[in-house]
């Protein structure tokens, strides 16, 4: 096989992030504004996405074991921020889909350890 047949191969199984994005690949895809989306890009949060959006993870350590719960109206609205694609979006994605960006980003909104 030639070099390009398999850069295009590769290209094709994935998507490649850059190492300040989380890129998703989606079940389904999910209109945003003119077309459909099968991959959404995401950027790391700032603190200015905390202040704005709100966190959007309860942590709870004292719990047996620890907790962690989304607050997924606040989730939505920062998976939207982060991926620059409106609300209605992300509210149209497979709730599995949407389950998998809010665990993606849960991280950044924890305490560091």
């Amino acid at each position: 096989m030639t070099d390009s047949f398999e850069n295009e191969v590769a290209s094709e199984e994935a998507p490649v992030a850059e190492s300040n994005e989380i890129v998703v690949t989606l079940s389904s895809p999910i209109p945003v504004f003119a077309e459909m989306r099968s991959v959404i890009t995401m950027r790391k949060p700032t603190g200015l996405d905390l202040i704005k959006v709100g966190n959007p993870v309860q942590f709870d350590p004292v719990s047996d074991p620890p907790r962690i719960e989304h607050n997924m109206p606040r989730m939505v609205a920062m998976i939207a921020r982060l991926a620059n694609i409106p609300t209605g979006s992300v509210e149209k994605m497979d709730p599995r889909d949407l389950a998998s960006c809010a665990w993606q980003l849960s991280s950044f909104f924890l305490p560091k350890t």
